[in-house]
């Protein structure tokens, strides 16, 4: 295992490191449409930023400690991570990703907090040089799997919460989103994986050969923003993913053994379509936009439920339908489902207000940031994070 100081940590000791508002009647001003016993807005938080915060907390984790609920935010553009306090919405800590040295990160992309003092911070598309850090955020160790080389073109794990890597005993859990033209049907196979683990113990990488694209994905083309997924991890120790173009929920065992899967399909969008090959960037993003999608899913271990985001098709505009961003001019709605997966609700919320790709949940409840990148009402100096229940 590669270390940034030779035989300090053997085995053992990594292991040890590692284990180491008021309730608000919805108004229509809110913008929020109701469709059958649906979502309520519970109240609102603020967060205080200051001159060196962002609002774009695309890596984000909630954890708890000492009784108080923290968000967690790896600030790309400061190269810091920073810690808010939920009940006071105050900044309560920050510290600089070490960037410095053989072993330093100059340009962090995501992270994962296993504990108080076991920060993984990651590369992009590579675990190459992974970051240990404590909750000082000293340098603990650099971690760089043997096998690295084995991934010549790189290895594009997502460690972002749309597809959080999990730390589960001695090993990380983490998704792919693999370097392939996504329109060629050939290239749907299902030899095609969609998940790893890093071992810790062993410093080795291991693909998960049984998780790959369901059968509706099979010998089709789709499009670039279709071919993908999102995933949680219930208090069951069980993955459930919702595929980007899949009216399904498929539910897997922790080594990723199909047990079942559920319908949890949005009133608001139809079949999604393969498409053709051999288009541009812009006809992808025109399908897409067109289709809609299923884009996030979040699990609520408070209230023992899950919340199924889908960004619904609308007329593609290309004027101002450039990249990923113009997903959120989409009206979006939230799927409720319980712990059986079966469809509670289904609620309707107008594009350009809230930020569905940095939502996350608290102990108050499923939290959604005012913070569109279309949304001229975001302020500077706060945010306003609406909690829904």
């Amino acid at each position: 295992m590669s270390f940034f100081m030779k035989n300090v940590f053997s085995p053992a000791i990594l292991a040890c490191i590692l284990i180491s508002c008021t309730s608000n009647k919805l108004e229509d001003s809110d913008r929020v449409a109701h469709q059958g016993p649906a979502l309520e807005l519970a109240g609102s938080m603020m967060l205080h930023l200051d001159e060196y915060s962002t609002y774009e907390f695309f890596s984000h984790q909630v954890v708890n400690e000492n009784g108080r609920e923290l968000l967690c935010v790896l600030n790309k553009q400061n190269k810091s991570f920073d810690t808010y306090d939920l009940e006071s919405g105050n900044l309560s800590k920050r510290f600089p990703i070490p960037s410095e040295g053989p072993y330093g990160i100059s340009d962090p992309y995501a992270f994962l907090m296993a504990g108080r003092d076991s920060i993984f911070v990651f590369n992009q598309n590579s675990f190459k040089n992974t970051q240990l850090l404590n909750n000082e955020g000293a340098l603990q160790a650099s971690l760089t799997p043997d096998n690295m080389m084995t991934y010549k073109y790189g290895l594009n794990h997502y460690s972002l919460p749309n597809i959080s890597s999990q730390l589960v005993g001695n090993k990380i859990y983490y998704g792919v989103v693999g370097f392939f033209d996504t329109s060629d049907p050939e290239n749907f196979q299902n030899d095609m994986k969609l998940s790893g683990v890093y071992d810790l113990g062993t410093n080795h990488l291991e693909e998960m050969e049984s998780f790959t694209f369901p059968k509706s994905y099979t010998n089709k083309g789709w499009s670039t923003y279709h071919a993908m997924f999102s995933w949680i991890k219930n208090n069951e120790n069980d993955w459930v993913v919702s595929f980007h173009a899949s009216d399904s929920l498929f539910v897997y065992d922790l080594d990723f053994q199909l047990k079942k899967s559920f319908s949890a399909k949005s009133q608001y969008v139809k079949e999604i379509l393969p498409m053709k090959r051999n288009l541009d960037s812009e006809e992808h993003l025109r399908h897409a936009v067109q289709s809609g999608q299923y884009r996030r899913l979040l699990y609520d271990g408070y209230r023992a439920c899950y919340y199924r985001i889908v960004v619904h098709p609308r007329e593609f505009n290309q004027n101002e339908d450039k990249n990923s961003i113009a997903f959120n001019r989409s009206p979006f709605s939230i799927i409720k489902l319980n712990a059986d997966m079966e469809v509670v609700s289904e609620t309707r919320f107008q594009g350009s207000i809230y930020s569905i790709f940095t939502a996350f949940v608290s102990e108050r409840g499923l939290c959604i940031p005012r913070t569109n990148y279309w949304n001229n009402e975001i302020e500077e100096e706060k945010i306003q994070i609406d909690i829904f229940i």
